[in-house]
C-alpha cells in the first residue's frame, strides 16, 4: 500500500462536499480543515490523518458514507491533530490501538453531544459504558483488556505518533512543524471568540487550556493592529503619481496611505530550544496570513544574519543557527538588502546585550521584543511582549 493522490474526481467531489459540510458545521476547524491535503490509500478500512495534516482516505471506505458522516469524520481528524494526540500518545507500540481507542472516545463524545453526524459503529464513551468528557488519558486506564482493540482500524500517526506503513515520510506535502503550530493557535483563538455554547465541551476546554500559550499572540497581534490603524489613511507624500491638481510648471506629489512593513527577526542561537524557533516560526507565519500588512520579511540571527526575504513569497522556511546572539549583525540586514520595514520583531530568548538607547536602525521603526516569560525582557525603548 502506498499513499498517492486521488485519481477519481468522484471520491474527490464526495471528500469537498463533505469538507464543506464540515465547514459549516464547525466553522472555528476552517484553519484545519482547509489545511487538510487528501492522498488516497486502498484497504485501510478509514480515514487517517499524520501531524502534518496529510489526510489518508479508503476510497471504497468513504464512499460508503454519507456527506454528513464524511464531514464528521473530517472533523474527528482534525481533532486527533489540534488536541496533540500524536505527541501525547506512549512511545510502545504495544499500546497504539489502545491509545488510538481512548483518544476516539475523547473526541467522539464532543462530537456526538454536538450533533455531529459519525458512521455507523463509532466508538463513544457511551458504546463502552464509560462516563463521558474525560481525556484520552483516562479512557486509556480505565479501557478493558477486551475494549483496547475496539477498533480495528488506526487514525493514523497524528493519533497514536507512530508512522503507519501506508504514510508519507516528513517533508512530502503536508503542513510543516511552523505552520502546524499557527493553525492550531488560530483554531484555538476561533474557539475563544466564538458565542458560548456553541463549542462541544472538550474543545472548549481545549483552547481554554491553549489560552496561557496563545495569549502573548494576541498581545503581539494587538499590538501590530494598532500600530496599523495609527499609520492609516492618506498620511504619506508620494512622487511615484504626480497629483493631478498640479498648477502649471509645479509638480506636486499625490498623498497616498501609509504601507506597513514588517520585519521579524528569529534569534537561532544555541540558547534557543528548537521548539522556541519553531513557535517563533508559527507567529511569524500567522502575522504573514493574517496582518494586513504589505510584506513580511524574515531574517535569522545567531553570531551571523541570513535574510529569507518576502514570507508570502517562501515556501519554507528552515532556520538554522547555534552559538551567541548579535543584535549589530541582526540589523545588517535592513541594510544590506535595503529594505525599509516600519516595524521590527524580535522573536529571542533575550539573552543578548542591548544598547541604552536604540540604534539607528530602528530609531525611526516600531520595535517589539518577543521574550519567553521569566527571561530577560527587551530594551526600555521597545516594547516587550512574554510568552
Amino acid at each position: 500500500m502506498s499513499a498517492r493522490r486521488i485519481s477519481d474526481p468522484h471520491v474527490m467531489g464526495h471528500l469537498a462536499t463533505a469538507r464543506l459540510r464540515a465547514l459549516s458545521n464547525a466553522p472555528y476547524l476552517a484553519s484545519a480543515l482547509t489545511a487538510m491535503v487528501f492522498l488516497e490509500v486502498d484497504n485501510i478500512g478509514t480515514v487517517g490523518v499524520d501531524p502534518h495534516l496529510r489526510t489518508y482516505v479508503d476510497p471504497s471506505t468513504v464512499m460508503m458514507w454519507s456527506a454528513d458522516e464524511l464531514a464528521g469524520v473530517l472533523q474527528h481528524e482534525a481533532n486527533h491533530f489540534l488536541r496533540s494526540h500524536h505527541a501525547r500518545a506512549p512511545k510502545s507500540s504495544q499500546l497504539a490501538y489502545r491509545w488510538n481507542v481512548a483518544c476516539d472516545l475523547e473526541i467522539n463524545d464532543d462530537l456526538e453531544a454536538a450533533g455531529i453526524v459519525l458512521p455507523s459503529g463509532a466508538l463513544t464513551p457511551k458504546s463502552l459504558g464509560l462516563a463521558p468528557n474525560h481525556t484520552a488519558e483516562w479512557y486509556m486506564e480505565n479501557l478493558r483488556p477486551d475494549e483496547e482493540r475496539a477498533s480495528i482500524v488506526c487514525c493514523g500517526s497524528g493519533a497514536t505518533g507512530i508512522r503507519m506503513p501506508w504514510e508519507l515520510v516528513d517533508g512530502q506535502s503536508g503542513v510543516s512543524s511552523a505552520r502546524a503550530r499557527s493553525i492550531v493557535n488560530q483554531v484555538a483563538e476561533a474557539i475563544l471568540d466564538a458565542p458560548p455554547g456553541t463549542i462541544p465541551g472538550g474543545l472548549s476546554r481545549w483552547a481554554t487550556a491553549q489560552k496561557g500559550e496563545v495569549s502573548w499572540d494576541r498581545v503581539l497581534r494587538a499590538a501590530l493592529r494598532g500600530f496599523v490603524a495609527r499609520g492609516s489613511g492618506q498620511t504619506d507624500y508620494s512622487w511615484s503619481t504626480p497629483n493631478r491638481r498640479h498648477r502649471g510648471r509645479v509638480i506636486l506629489p499625490r498623498l497616498r496611505g501609509s504601507r506597513t512593513t514588517v520585519l521579524c527577526i528569529v534569534d537561532t542561537s544555541g540558547s534557543m530550544q528548537q521548539t522556541d524557533i519553531e513557535k517563533a516560526l508559527g507567529e511569524v507565519l500567522s502575522i504573514a496570513k493574517e496582518m494586513c500588512v504589505e510584506r513580511t520579511y524574515v531574517a535569522s540571527c545567531d553570531t551571523q544574519a541570513t535574510f529569507h526575504g518576502d514570507v508570502r513569497s517562501t515556501t519554507s522556511l528552515e532556520l538554522v543557527g547555534g552559538g551567541g546572539t548579535s543584535l549589530e549583525k541582526a540589523l545588517e540586514v535592513i541594510r544590506t538588502n535595503r529594505i525599509d520595514p516600519t516595524v521590527v520583531v524580535f522573536l529571542t530568548d533575550g539573552q543578548t546585550t542591548w544598547s541604552n538607547s536604540p540604534p539607528e536602525e530602528l530609531a525611526r521603526r516600531y520595535t517589539i521584543v518577543v521574550t519567553p516569560r521569566g527571561n530577560p525582557p527587551g530594551p526600555e525603548w521597545a516594547e516587550s511582549i512574554s510568552t
